[in-house]
């Protein structure tokens, strides 16, 4: 039968040749896991010797992923990308610059438009304590992202991944706000296990 919650899978860029082993009926949403971001905003495409990234390749290229998505279309799935982010430097160069923020949103939506995406998934992963100024940068992100997001096309939605303690030990995700300012946080709780 249909699904009565929302079921939100990640797609790694490093399965995208084995597609026809998705069950996409135990899905509502699925997010293209993932394009990495640097410090200014932009999507890095090239590793330091000029070669092509494979997410941005597969991402890219055309036919797969182009399938993916309308095959996801068909049975009333929604697609988003995930731009991610875990160096630390650049994520504080990122969120502390109005330019960058502003950069990386054009190039954020660009995505969404260009495939014909339901919206974005962002993960963002700061480890240890961040200063407020960068705690208040990432909120500003995302507030001007979903901001801008919702005016270009009301119906695309905005997705947040967060620590699973993210509640009650703020770091880089203040959850109140970004509840406020987002669709949805996805909690990465998929580390934690029972000892055997």
């Amino acid at each position: 039968g249909n699904l009565k919650r929302e079921v939100f899978g990640f797609l790694p860029y490093w399965v995208m040749t084995r597609l026809d082993e998705i069950n996409l009926k135990l899905l509502t949403t699925v997010s293209y896991f993932g394009l990495e971001v640097d410090k200014n905003g932009d999507i890095i495409k090239y590793d330091s010797n000029g070669k092509m990234l494979s997410p941005w390749f597969y991402f890219q290229s055309g036919p797969i992923f182009d399938s993916f998505i309308k095959k996801a279309h068909s049975e009333k799935i929604k697609v988003q990308v995930t731009l991610k982010c875990f160096n630390q430097t650049n994520i504080i160069s990122l969120v502390t610059s109005k330019q960058a923020r502003a950069n990386f949103i054009n190039n954020a939506i660009f995505l969404v438009d260009s495939k014909g995406l339901d919206g974005l998934n962002i993960d963002f992963e700061y480890i240890g304590e961040p200063s407020k100024e960068v705690r208040d940068g990432f909120s500003a992100l995302i507030i001007e992202l979903n901001t801008e997001l919702k005016r270009r096309n009301p119906n695309a939605s905005l997705t947040i991944d967060t620590f699973v303690d993210a509640a009650s030990n703020t770091r880089i995700h203040d959850a109140e706000i970004l509840s406020k300012n987002s669709d949805g946080l996805v909690i990465m709780g998929y580390d934690f296990h029972t000892p055997e």
